[in-house]
Parts: C-alpha cells; structure tokens; sequence
C-alpha cells in the first residue's frame, strides 16, 4: 500500500518498505491486473510490482512518452493512462495502445466507464460521453523541408542563422508525409 512515508508491503509476518534501487517510491495510485500491480508515482513515473514484490518501471510507448500521466485505472486487460489532456488505452496482452479521448479539454477527467459501445468520461462539469471506434494507431507526421528560398534565392539551413535585415521574403516548400506507428 501506498503511503506519504513511501510505498510499504505487507505479508502476515512483517511490514517492509518497497524500495526501487534503494529510493523511496512515493506512489498516488496502485491498479491491479493478475498478479502485477501498476503503481503511480507522485512524478508521473509508473511502475510494475509483481506478487514478490519485485519492482520495475512500466515501459510507456514511445509515441506517449512526453505526456505526463496523472492516473491509472485498470479495467480488464487494459490499462488506462490519463494525461493532462489525452486518456490513453493500453493493452495488456498484446502490448499496444490507442489514444481514446484527445484534445485540450479544459476540465479533467476523473474516471471512466464503458456501456456498451459509449465511453463515459466523468469531469468536474458532468459527462463526456463519445461512441467507442475501433482501435487506430496513431499516425505520427513527418515535416520533409524540400527547399528553403531568402528573397527567391535557393538558401540552406546554415544560412539562416546569419539573415540580414534585406533578407526578409523567406518560402518554405515542404510536405507532411504520416505514417503509422
């Protein structure tokens, strides 16, 4: 169980501290799944326990990496991670994700629940019900700058950095190629 003195373990002999290389966690949520519990710490971090109490850290996907996940909650197989303004599906079993509830909202979201094919979503403001769609990767884009012009002359990336005030008319040619993850 978590505790504002660390993250404690308990058997029918003792109570011991679980320590992560010899650091004390300090955890605001524990979500179980079989025999692995998720455990999120007060920064964000979220890491595995298993039954022996062996403690490790949960790899997050790469492409939510730079969310920074306030709640977990786990139902069935999945894991649901809530960012500030995403909430997250993990599965479990197959070790791939989709991203549920996106945008800037301005309310947080402080559950969720599923009857039948509706998500629902409770915030501070009530409600937020959406219909549940398959599962998508998320496609990530890609900026490719073809060419660059200053004042209509075929520039390079060096060159920008020392601009004088006359070279002020500067064209971007790209494309946005996506790609799924």
């Amino acid at each position: 169980y978590a505790t504002n003195i660390g993250l404690c373990a308990r058997n029918l002999d003792n109570l011991k501290e679980a320590k992560l290389n010899q650091k004390h966690l300090f955890i605001s949520k524990l979500a179980n799944h079989n025999n692995l519990t998720f455990a999120l710490s007060t920064n964000g971090i979220i890491y595995e326990i298993s039954n022996e109490n062996q403690i490790s850290l949960f790899k997050i996907p790469e492409e939510i990496r730079q969310e920074t996940i306030s709640k977990i909650k786990v139902i069935g197989n999945k894991l649901y991670l809530f960012s500030e303004s995403s909430v997250f599906e993990y599965y479990l079993i197959q070790k791939s994700f989709q991203k549920i509830l996106s945008g800037n909202q301005d309310f947080d979201i402080s559950d969720l629940a599923f009857i039948d094919d509706k998500n629902i979503f409770a915030t501070e403001k009530g409600l937020l019900i959406t219909n549940r769609k398959s599962p998508k990767k998320i496609v990530k884009p890609k900026l490719i700058i073809n060419e660059i012009l200053v004042n209509n002359k075929i520039t390079d990336f060096e060159q920008l950095k020392s601009l004088n005030n006359s070279q002020n008319l500067v064209s971007l040619f790209f494309f946005l190629f996506f790609s799924a993850l």
